[in-house]
């Protein structure tokens, strides 16, 4: 007959056993995660996007404020374009969706009450977007370019922003908007 271990060693195997489960819990809890939100999906969008649209849902928005973009880029050259102001969560949760077409001129700008990182998403988008990121003082800080259309990813330059204006796919790269280039338009039409 094998005698039994010493009480001691089995004190000891439990108290080991028990420290490394402590430690993998605190090495877990210890990980950092990122806080700030990925993307602005309000409840709404989700739950959208769990059902089946009414065919009224799947018209493109044609009749939002509209105000005057004039983009100054770091050399600076100037351009002006007409911007529709998406300025309420659902109006944002739209955006572009449901555009077979955005001509040259036109663009839809996303205003934000503060900075944090946005993230937008092409679901139901059916044509190619430049999203040009602006922080609080209204200068490109990113460019999200030709983002593919009906692509539910979400796209953010990973860093905050105040304000978005989407415009054609290629737009930027056409017309030399790069990260400095400055915007500015009328606050008075809804737009901050």
């Amino acid at each position: 007959m094998k005698p039994d271990s010493p009480p001691s060693l089995a004190w000891a195997r439990l108290w080991l056993r028990t420290a490394g489960w402590l430690l993998c819990a605190l090495v877990l809890a210890s990980c950092n995660h990122k806080t700030t939100r990925p993307a602005v999906l309000p409840a709404e969008t989700e739950k959208a996007a769990s059902a089946a649209p009414e065919e009224s849902d799947m018209q493109p928005q044609m009749n939002l404020a509209k105000t005057s973009v004039t983009l100054t880029t770091p050399d600076g050259r100037q351009m002006t374009l007409i911007a529709q102001i998406a300025s309420s969560e659902p109006e944002k949760a739209k955006g572009l969706m449901y555009r077979s077409s955005l001509p040259e001129s036109e663009g839809m700008l996303f205003p934000y009450d503060h900075e944090e990182e946005l993230g937008f998403y092409m679901a139901n988008c059916y044509i190619s977007l430049d999203m040009i990121f602006m922080n609080r003082d209204k200068v490109v800080i990113g460019i999200m370019k030709r983002a593919k259309p009906m692509d539910p990813t979400v796209l953010t330059i990973g860093k905050p922003s105040q304000y978005v204006l989407e415009v054609n796919g290629g737009f930027t790269d056409r017309h030399n908007i790069a990260v400095g280039t400055r915007l500015a338009w009328d606050s008075g039409k809804g737009a901050p």
